[in-house]
């Protein structure tokens, strides 16, 4: 369900999808009154799918969309958009091997979904854009041949409009495992990544830092 706010108060919940399977990993994202739902639902097979839904101010609901058919199903759906509009999820497939993206353009629906990175373990991506059409991708990533590989790593991925997605970067680079990274950036193309991750023990419990990274 959805609820608009209107005279400072919100509006009377709708309901504008009802699903035969479980739904989780709940996105969304909002631009000049437009609307964009992304959420993972078990479909037949017991797979769970990446789904989205576009509210456009001027025409109401689109259809929901299914955005990935992987044989191994999807998880960790994330969704963001830039100034001009344009909407960008992110989601991992393929037996959580895969980082994959696609874009949306209120012109013309969505594009075809893209390899953001491959990996052993990738969890909870993040995605970003700026105002000139630079998208960038942040995500845990556990590599199993690593030599402390319960220890999660941070991950980041940017895709210029000229270039597409260039190779990704770990991003953590000290001792300890990290926690859940967040993403931001600001019109310039100026991206932020933070996260936690132990830094040791005090009085014999873990302890932790915060750490960021910038892209200039």
């Amino acid at each position: 369900m959805v609820s608009q706010s209107g005279a400072n108060l919100f509006a009377s919940p709708e309901i504008i999808a009802s699903t035969p399977g479980a739904v989780s990993s709940l996105a969304i994202a909002t631009h000049n009154g437009n609307t964009m739902l992304v959420w993972g639902e078990d479909l037949p097979g017991y797979l769970t799918h990446t789904i989205a839904k576009y509210y456009d101010a001027a025409n109401g609901w689109y259809p929901a969309v299914q955005l990935e058919d992987s044989l191994w199903g999807s998880s960790w759906p994330s969704v963001n958009h830039d100034a001009q509009g344009n909407f960008y999820a992110v989601w991992v497939e393929s037996q959580w091997s895969e980082v994959v993206s696609a874009r949306f353009l209120p012109s013309s629906g969505w594009l075809p979904a893209e390899v953001v990175s491959t990996g052993d373990n990738v969890v909870t991506p993040q995605i970003a854009a700026d105002g000139n059409g630079t998208v960038f991708v942040a995500w845990l990533q556990y590599n199993f041949n690593d030599p402390y590989p319960g220890e999660g790593k941070v991950y980041s991925n940017v895709r210029t409009p000229t270039s597409g997605w260039a190779v990704a970067q770990q991003l953590k680079t000290a001792p300890g495992g990290a926690d859940t990274p967040t993403l931001a950036v600001d019109s310039s193309g100026r991206a932020t990544v933070m996260w936690s991750q132990n830094v040791g023990m005090t009085d014999g419990s873990p302890s932790y830092g915060i750490y960021f990274s910038r892209f200039e």
